[in-house]
């Protein structure tokens, strides 16, 4: 009789920290921004205008909590990506070749701060701006 009541109560217990477990747990902030606004600037002299519009590469750029996801829809050949806090330290960097990589992944702090992207390939320089509260 011991032995039953004593695996009823383990089963009850097991069962009620399961529950109390899963509703406590909280997924991402679905209130985030999670899309960076990326801005280019052409890679030519500034104080030369030029006769035709450049056409500036479709790059996405999305934050996943510690995870800055960029998304390269043309290659546009070797790509530098800079991340900087707002001290101007740089927190994050790669290099990657948009070529043979459509997707490249920076892992960046979750300290509430303000980020500061830059991206420079060839012909073309880009940058963004988020912040974490």
């Amino acid at each position: 009789m011991k032995k039953i009541a004593i695996l009823i109560l383990s089963l009850f217990l097991s069962n009620g920290i399961n529950t109390f477990g899963a509703t406590k747990y909280k997924g991402p902030d679905e209130t985030e921004k999670t899309k960076v606004d990326l801005n280019f600037i052409g890679g030519h002299d500034p104080n030369l205008r030029p006769r035709s519009e450049v056409p500036q590469p479709s790059i996405t750029a999305e934050l996943f909590a510690d995870q800055l996801a960029f998304y390269f829809d043309d290659p546009v050949g070797e790509v530098a990506v800079t991340v900087t806090n707002s001290c101007g330290q740089v927190v994050s960097a790669c290099t990657c070749n948009t070529d043979f990589e459509p997707m490249t992944i920076l892992i960046v702090p979750t300290d509430p701060d303000f980020y500061r992207i830059e991206l420079e390939g060839a012909g073309f320089k880009g940058y963004g701006e988020y912040s974490r509260n």
